[in-house]
């Protein structure tokens, strides 16, 4: 299929990103929410030389479950960074990456001018984008990954010799306890590749290796320092006595999607998007 020039995409590109920060600015007036501030507090800890505790001097407990943005975030303290605009300047740049991502998928997918720019106008002016950009959460670091990883998957699908899409995969996982059981979807699909295609087996083998060398040691380190598999905040509302209540907020999910779209738009556009997503995968 025939590509556009990239010197087409820059043009509908800067317009997105334009679009993008002034839409984080205008939502930055709504603050930071309260749950970044316990990120905050670890990253700050553990900067200052206190480990990743939430208070010095006692026993660790893991009470984030974002361990990749805690450690960006202990970085820019570190470097002489407020950490609550370095996680609005950090949310901002990772919204820009899957505002050129969606730009980037449009162009290597061949869709025509139309298509492209309203690709990047919808991601570029999406509600939830601008309000997370500027939450102090982790929630765009985490699209942005889901984002690079669909890019360079759907890249390797084409022929690639070398695989790269499992080191985001393995940089997902580091970010939400969830990420490896969402990536466990692709690890299945590469693993029937490699099973009916005997010359991808080693594409496979090596993709799965670069997901498992970054993310097996991650879960040793994590059970040698807290003393558990899992961030603590999965047992409180998961496991034990909170079983039933782990079970209502699953069930509960469909519920949350829901009123996901209603507050931020776009839900039928995501359904449509991951529609379009598996047809392009298993054709």
């Amino acid at each position: 299929m025939k590509t556009s020039n990239p010197k087409e995409v820059l043009p509908v590109l800067l317009a997105g990103w334009v679009l993008f920060v002034a839409l984080a600015v205008y939502c930055a007036r709504g603050g930071v929410i309260d749950d970044s501030f316990i990120s905050f507090r670890y990253a700050e800890n553990f900067a200052d030389g206190h480990g990743l505790v939430f208070n010095p001097g006692e026993p660790p407990v893991e009470g984030y479950s974002n361990f990749l943005w805690v450690v960006l975030l202990s970085l820019c303290y570190g470097a002489g960074f407020d950490t609550v605009a370095a996680s609005r300047i950090l949310g901002t740049i990772c919204g820009l990456g899957i505002v050129a991502g969606m730009a980037l998928l449009s162009r290597r997918q061949g869709s025509p001018p139309v298509a492209r720019a309203l690709a990047v106008a919808a991601a570029a002016t999406a509600p939830a984008l601008g309000v997370y950009a500027i939450s102090g959460m982790k929630t765009l670091l985490y699209s942005f990954l889901w984002v690079l990883f669909l890019a360079l998957f759907l890249l390797e699908e084409k022929g690639a010799r070398v695989p790269v899409s499992g080191l985001a995969g393995a940089l997902i996982c580091l970010t939400r306890p969830e990420g490896f059981l969402v990536l466990g979807v692709f690890v299945l699909l590469r693993m029937l590749q490699g099973y009916g295609d005997r010359g991808r087996r080693w594409f496979a083998a090596l993709w799965l290796a670069e997901i498992l060398v970054v993310f097996v040691p991650f879960l040793l380190w994590r059970y040698w320092y807290y003393g558990y598999l899992l961030p603590m905040p999965v047992y409180a509302k998961a496991t034990g006595e909170y079983v039933y209540r782990g079970l209502r907020q699953f069930l509960g999910g469909g519920r949350y999607l829901l009123g996901f779209a209603k507050t931020y738009g776009g839900g039928g556009v995501f359904l449509v998007l991951t529609a379009l997503c598996l047809r392009r995968l298993l054709d």
